[in-house]
């Protein structure tokens, strides 16, 4: 049983009934609230984890060009299957000095430091 599986059964939530902003924005501005933009609920490595995983994540920053801040603040939490799709290597995918990342957030400051020791490794 995957962790989404097993989050959803647990909560009893369901994919369809769990409200999601759309998946659409190709210029975010500068800016990315993961909470407003993505998911209140993200989860998963890969695509065939569910339609909100960090392999979709990923394919959004990867859209963007030069500054981007990225709000890790509003989720219901993060696993590391998910940090791991989304920014693992991320510079790797990259074209030097195409796109340069600030990470915040607010209800916990050590999340930054997680999530760049994804994208440097």
């Amino acid at each position: 049983m995957s962790f989404v599986s097993w989050f959803l059964q647990r909560t009893g939530l369901s994919p369809r009934r769990v409200p999601e902003a759309p998946l659409q924005p190709s210029v975010l501005q500068g800016q990315l609230s993961i909470a407003r933009d993505f998911s209140r609920f993200p989860a998963g490595r890969v695509k065939a984890d569910g339609p909100r995983s960090g392999q979709h994540l990923r394919e959004l920053i990867l859209r963007q060009e030069g500054d981007l801040t990225i709000d890790f603040d509003g989720t219901m939490g993060y696993g590391s299957s998910f940090l791991q799709g989304a920014f693992q290597g991320l510079y790797q995918d990259v074209p030097l000095g195409r796109l340069r990342l600030r990470l915040i957030s607010k209800e916990d400051p050590s999340i930054a430091d997680e999530v760049w020791q994804y994208i440097n490794s």
